[in-house]
């Protein structure tokens, strides 16, 4: 038994080598002399770290261990390792590349399926076992949506994929002051052709057993097991059986690097993978020390290139809030498309100039007053609004008011009556192994983002309601706020069927094309909310709150990315008598851009009019980047926005009056309100101000 030792300055990871037995295994992590792994030796455990293998299905079913794989080779330098794996029971190849630099390990690997059969399987790697921060003082912050914090990791066995609910390839896992950042910066989703792609799904658990399922893979149980906590990255494929291209030979000439063999040719077979591989990662683990701000701020210094849409369209880049609105109330209200100036005049008692509107278009028959049942014939302006020439009339008089209006459509589901889901959604929908069509909403055609003749008819009809109404953009319902899918319709002609995310962004891309053939100011908001779609649309409309179970309580991808976009609703399912103002005021105070969600529009037009005036004059808290200072405080919350001139919110979440007190972590005299001029001195970095129920507000921070 030998120990190999890969060691940066922060951070130091130690394997097991049993030489003999040819077996290897990841034996601890350290961070500043702290050990990031329990010690334990129960070899007969599922799960192995780096790595597991799972198989869910067929001759092959069954956990994979790093018992289960024997080396094949290991080359060793000062701070990498490359291991290459054969498994003993099926025939699974894993490379592994490991690196250490600073702080960070680099986790690489491929996988390669060499069997004479399709095989479904599930690589977690890399997968680190019996995390120990503390028992009771440790959680997860997650992208999901825009953040969710999972506290007590050793009782939960959780898995969400990017993209589906997740909306960053990233996540962190902290316990008393010091933490792991995960960034998985696998590039196959931008790559010319899917042939690469794999589903990214992260995994926190404590019972590998209840990740069964990797056709949903979706999981969010609270129950713990003995095996964990477990955190990592399952990469889940369906390799393909292996081809005859196995038995080729290839002439290497004496110039190439003289890797010849006698008379001039080698044995393909032995030197070069033939069966279907992926790569993985690579997964970038940052070990830090701090608060969930510290590792966030390196994860964002990770990110800063990423290609972020600016929206040409200047009316857009100050608007802070969107309302939404609906064709069947309209109907229901009496009103037609002339009446769209009425409507813009409520949103503005809301503080918003934008508003989105769904059943804008025709129902089936023409006497039907659910509008929005029809989601595929978008084309048609609702006859029983007006038609056309309403349509075109309303948008124009919104304009001269300074108001704007995006029409509403859905790129992953479509109504099977529709005419053209009669005639086409079968052909463009997902489709199942065994045949069957995947139905999430029951009597809807769920669309394919890879079909390609999808993704030109809804381009083009985004494109067509632009020219023919000139309408101010488009709200893309579902987007990424659904799950990721596999799919097996032959009529698609896929490599192979994980290529949810790939697909994605060339329907992004696909529809950002054709409407900026028409004009460049057209405006896109997705659903949910998504890295890899910022470089197409130019904003995002989600729940989070309700989403993430109540649980979005740190503003992760506000912190990330500053310039994200994401209009976050005040809506709650689970309460539908009384307005969720704390909601509100928290995402005010956390630098959250307004979606004004359809009810409770009249009960929290008071405190959605002050988050307008506040955001007018206060652009820093929308736009600006969150530094790792936090404030302390105490009976109110409160952030911080600037990296240089600083802007400080603060806020009530409950109906009792309230004394507020901050202890200000940058230097400060003064904390002055731009609004209504209020002036709260600052006394040894401490605030005192009293604050009525629900009441926020915001200061510049005067020395």
């Amino acid at each position: 038994m030998e120990d190999i030792l890969l060691e940066g300055p922060g951070i130091k990871l130690e394997f097991e080598y049993d030489r003999p037995k040819k077996q290897m295994q990841l034996k601890q992590m350290k961070t500043n002399g702290s050990k990031l792994l329990t010690d334990w030796h129960n070899r007969e455990n599922n799960i192995g770290n780096p790595l597991t293998a799972a198989v869910y299905s067929g001759e092959y079913k069954g956990i994979y261990n790093m018992k289960s794989f024997k080396v094949k080779k290991v080359k060793k330098s000062e701070k990498s390792l490359t291991v290459l794996l054969e498994n003993k029971k099926l025939p699974l190849e894993i490379l592994m590349l490991i690196n250490v630099e600073g702080h960070v390990a680099t986790w690489r690997g491929q996988a390669c399926w060499q069997g004479e059969e399709d095989l479904e399987a599930g690589i977690f790697f890399p997968l680190f076992s019996k995390i120990n921060f503390h028992r009771t003082e440790n959680r997860a912050i997650l992208p999901q949506i825009s953040g969710r914090v999972l506290p007590n990791i050793d009782e939960v066995n959780y898995c969400s994929t990017y993209v589906g609910n997740l909306s960053s390839p990233s996540f962190l896992v902290e316990g008393q002051e010091r933490g792991l950042a995960f960034l998985d910066d696998n590039k196959a989703d931008y790559a010319p052709h899917p042939g690469n792609s794999v589903r990214r799904s992260y995994v926190i658990g404590n019972d590998i057993s209840k990740y069964k399922n990797l056709i949903d893979f979706q999981v969010d149980d609270r129950s713990g097991g003995e095996e964990g906590p477990f955190v990592g990255i399952c990469n889940s494929r369906i390799f393909k059986k292996r081809t005859s291209f196995e038995k080729s030979t290839v002439k290497l000439f004496k110039q190439f690097e003289g890797q010849t063999a006698e008379g001039g040719e080698i044995d393909f077979q032995k030197n070069m993978w033939t069966g279907d591989y992926v790569d993985l990662g690579p997964v970038n683990v940052y070990a830090y020390k701090g608060s969930w701000k510290t590792g966030a701020s390196w994860l964002r210094n990770q990110r800063k290139d990423i290609n972020f849409r600016e929206s040409p369209a200047k009316w857009y880049r100050n608007t802070t809030m969107i309302a939404e609105d609906m064709g069947d109330d309209m109907v229901q209200r009496g009103q037609s498309f002339y009446d769209y100036p009425q409507i813009m005049g409520e949103k503005e008692k809301l503080g918003s100039n934008l508003f989105h509107l769904p059943g804008y278009h025709d129902g089936v028959r023409l006497d039907s007053k659910q509008n929005w049942l029809n989601r595929g014939d978008y084309f048609f302006a609702a006859q029983n609004l007006g038609g056309f020439e309403a349509a075109r009339k309303g948008i124009e008089a919104i304009h001269r008011r300074g108001g704007h209006v995006l029409y509403y459509i859905e790129i992953l589901i479509m109504w099977k009556l529709s005419r053209i889901g009669k005639e086409k959604g079968q052909n463009w929908a997902l489709m199942k192994k065994d045949g069957s069509y995947t139905e999430h909403y029951q009597d809807f055609w769920h669309m394919c983002p890879a079909c390609e003749e999808w993704r030109d008819w809804v381009a083009e009809t985004c494109a067509e309601i632009t020219r023919e109404l000139n309408v101010d953009g488009f709200f893309l319902d579902s987007a990424v706020a659904t799950h990721n899918h596999r799919c097996y319709n032959p009529e698609h002609d896929h490599s192979h069927p994980d290529i949810w995310n790939w697909g994605m962004r060339r329907l992004f891309k696909s529809i950002r094309k054709a409407v900026d053939e028409v004009t460049e100011d057209t405006v896109l908001l997705a659903e949910g909310c998504a890295d890899l779609a910022r470089e197409y649309v130019d904003g995002f409309i989600s729940h989070s709150h309700d989403w993430c179970n109540d649980e979005f309580d740190i503003p992760f991808i506000r912190f990330l990315h500053s310039d994200m976009r994401a209009f976050e609703s005040w809506a709650r399912k689970d309460i539908v008598d009384e307005p969720i103002k704390h909601l509100h005021v928290w995402n005010f105070v956390n630098g959250q851009r307004i979606y004004c969600h359809g009810p409770h529009h009249k009960e929290m037009e008071d405190l959605s009019y002050r988050a307008r005036r506040y955001y007018d004059s206060y652009p820093e808290i929308c736009d600006a980047d969150m530094p790792i200072k936090s404030i302390n405080t105490h009976n109110c919350i409160a952030e911080i926005f600037g990296l240089k001139d600083f802007v400080i919110t603060v806020g009530n979440i409950t109906d009792e009056n309230v004394e507020a007190k901050l202890e200000i972590p940058v230097p400060a005299g003064l904390l002055f309100d731009r609004v209504d001029s209020l002036k709260v001195p600052v006394k040894n970095q401490k605030a005192v101000l009293n604050l009525k129920p629900w009441e926020f507000r915001a200061f510049e921070i005067r020395v």
